[in-house]
């Protein structure tokens, strides 16, 4: 089992990142895979993100995707909204297919 929280706080260290959350969504090969969700201060230093966590963490913790959003869905005492997350629609970017965000 991956800790997103510990995958939040690594992320939470790249400068170009004002918030994120990871969670884990359903996938037909391997039955789960990892999505960060982020909330960008600036997206297009954002493209450096995915080598800057595979230099953090091992393998099996790095997110094969990433989302970008304008805010992270929190219930009124801050706690993420994971289920929301998992539901969000918009353009994911697959780390396995480009080694950059666009």
């Amino acid at each position: 089992m991956v800790s997103p929280v510990t995958i939040e706080l690594v992320a939470l260290k790249h400068p170009a990142v004002a918030d994120c959350a990871a969670v884990g969504i359903p996938d037909e090969i391997l039955g789960e895979e990892i999505k960060l969700v982020i909330v960008p201060k600036d997206q297009a230093a954002c493209q450096t993100l995915p080598n800057f966590i595979a230099n953090e963490l091992p393998k099996h913790m790095r997110p094969r995707y990433y989302q970008f959003v304008t805010e992270i869905p929190k219930t009124p005492t801050q706690k993420v909204q994971r289920f929301k997350l998992i539901q969000l629609q918009g353009a994911i970017f697959d780390s396995k297919i480009s080694s950059s965000i666009a």
